[in-house]
């Protein structure tokens, strides 16, 4: 299925053992509802790794990265709730990118899902887009199994503001810059 809009935010991360019970009921009872209720985010959904890590990828869908780079969003960053200012912090290894959706296909929404975090060097980045999306990630979809496919491009200076439920997190967060 393709993503639906044009932004993404993209989180990988840990948790602290004693936090996972908590974490769950709030990011259920508060933070996803929360963000799909900002105009221009689309859905959220949260995924749980089977034998890799970081152990929980979040994926949030938005009609564009200005949405995730415009106010409505920035204030719930940066008026985090009670409960929210509890869970943050038990976070570890967090990987977060906001991104442009450079292509999305598929046929419908599978149960597992693999991403590829990697780096393109800037002087051939035209030619390494035009590449996956038009030779590399055209046939995977075509492939039994698959139900969609899709590149992320991380916008850098959005994905790097700094925000209160940043700075609540008790380790850096690194910004993946492509994401497949």
């Amino acid at each position: 299925m393709s993503l639906a809009g044009t932004g993404v935010v993209a989180i990988w991360h840990d948790l602290l053992p004693e936090a996972k019970d908590e974490f769950y009921e709030w990011h259920n009872r508060e933070h996803m509802p929360e963000r799909a209720g900002i105009p221009g985010f689309r859905r959220g959904r949260r995924f749980i790794a089977l034998d890799a890590g970081p152990e929980y990828f979040n994926l949030y869908e938005a009609d564009t990265v200005e949405v995730l780079g415009a106010q409505d969003y920035l204030s719930r960053l940066n008026t985090p709730t009670l409960w929210t200012k509890q869970v943050v912090p038990s976070f570890r290894s967090v990987a977060r990118s906001i991104c442009h959706v450079a292509y999305t296909d598929g046929v419908g929404q599978g149960a597992y899902l693999s991403t590829v975090r990697f780096d393109v060097p800037s002087t051939v980045r035209t030619d390494v887009v035009r590449g996956l999306r038009q030779r590399l990630l055209p046939p995977l979809v075509d492939m039994a199994g698959i139900t969609g496919v899709h590149l992320c491009l991380a916008d850098e200076a959005v994905s790097k503001v700094e925000t209160a439920e940043k700075r609540a997190r008790s380790e850096g967060t690194q910004v993946p810059t492509w994401i497949v």
